[in-house]
């Protein structure tokens, strides 16, 4: 099993407002890295690939306290979850969490990339801030 999280980022949105954009797939796009290539998402969910992976297909999974989306068609089952906390009306905190039922040698691969991957999309959290 591989869990990684980021470190919490302080959002001008209300927790309510971050799950929303985060529910809406096409809005996913705005906070992948800019080395995410053929973006396409539908109602379900999204995919993309990046250089050193293979396509990464992902559907919503959850819509409760927070926002979650799980690995499809893949040989390895894992989740990113987007938590959040709220600090007043319209401010949150933020941060990503990644659980992945790896074997250990692909655990110890691919710790590094997925936790700047995971990193990346909670610093670009902020470009959903109006």
């Amino acid at each position: 099993m591989l869990n990684l999280k980021t470190q919490a980022v302080l959002l001008q949105l209300s927790k309510e407002q971050l799950n929303t954009l985060l529910l809406n797939t096409a809005t996913f796009g705005t906070i992948l890295p800019t080395e995410a290539k053929n973006f396409q998402h539908s109602e379900e969910g999204i995919q993309f690939t990046l250089a050193s992976m293979p396509e990464i297909r992902l559907k919503k999974s959850s819509e409760s306290e927070f926002v979650s989306y799980e690995a499809t068609g893949g040989k390895m089952p894992f989740s990113i979850s987007c938590k959040a906390n709220t600090l007043s009306a319209d401010t949150c905190e933020a941060l990503f969490e990644f659980s992945g039922d790896f074997n250990p040698m692909m655990a110890m691969m691919a710790k590094k990339p997925l936790q700047k991957f995971i990193d990346t999309l909670a610093s670009n959290l902020s470009r959903l801030e109006k």
